[in-house]
């Protein structure tokens, strides 16, 4: 029913000669966290469907770095479940932000609607350092099209 829940634990702590004091693992949320896993998956889906960064983060009653935190923990979840599979056609484009002097690329599985990567600048050394960092040799081998928009 969405009321606000607070869960206090006293999470266990084990002395390690090697690496000092550490605390267990919780199943409800992740390291340095302050909310679940499930609220964080509530807040995502809030954020796809806000029209904006802010108007979710006015409805989930968060400060902006909350929300910042949420999205990076939710990026790192879905990259280390990201699966190397074919892809068939990519996207490239540069979009720019800070009032047109900064440059980002981004990489895009057109098929599958996402975004695979994204690099600062927009050369083609960026170009090059994106494919890389994003897909495996074999994935790579298995482009069939690229859809490219880019500067030069």
């Amino acid at each position: 029913m969405q009321f606000a829940t607070y869960l206090h634990c006293n999470v266990p702590r084990v002395r390690c000669e090697k690496h000092d004091v550490k605390s267990i693992r919780v199943p409800w949320a992740e390291k340095n966290s302050r909310f679940t896993l499930l609220f964080e998956a509530f807040a995502i889906r809030v954020l796809n469907a806000a029209h904006s960064v802010e108007e979710a983060r006015k409805l989930l009653g968060l400060n902006w770095h909350q929300v910042d935190a949420i999205k990076a923990r939710a990026v790192k979840r879905g990259l280390a479940r990201r699966q190397a599979t074919k892809i068939d056609y990519l996207g490239i484009d540069e979009k720019q932000f800070r009032s047109g002097h900064d440059s980002v690329s981004n990489l895009y599985d057109l098929t599958g609607g996402r975004v695979l990567d994204i690099v600062e600048g927009r050369t083609e050394n960026d170009c090059k350092q994106l494919i890389e960092q994003a897909l495996k040799p074999e994935q790579r081998a298995q482009v069939t099209a690229v859809a490219l928009d880019m500067w030069q």
